[in-house]
């Protein structure tokens, strides 16, 4: 599965009102990132990382990683749309 190109994430959770530093904190988490990982990668505390992730699971109405991870994977498109 092709990864869905930066500009369309970006506008897609710009419908929702997802910051900058957020939306970096959402295309690390379907890599398998931890928090600690992210923490790493970002270069911000454990604390800004879960500060981003609630928010954009109250926006997205959803309630766990695994869905965002799902939503993700189903913004970027299959075979049969290229």
């Amino acid at each position: 599965m092709q990864p869905l190109p930066d500009e369309d994430l970006a506008d897609f959770f710009s419908r929702y009102q997802i910051s900058e530093l957020a939306l970096e904190v959402i295309r690390l988490i379907p890599e398998g990132k931890s928090h600690k990982e992210i923490e790493d990668n970002l270069f911000i505390s454990i604390k800004t990382v879960e500060t981003h992730i609630y928010p954009i699971y109250r926006k997205l109405g959803i309630n766990n990683r695994w869905q965002l991870i799902t939503l993700v994977q189903n913004l970027q498109p299959n075979d049969d749309d290229r």
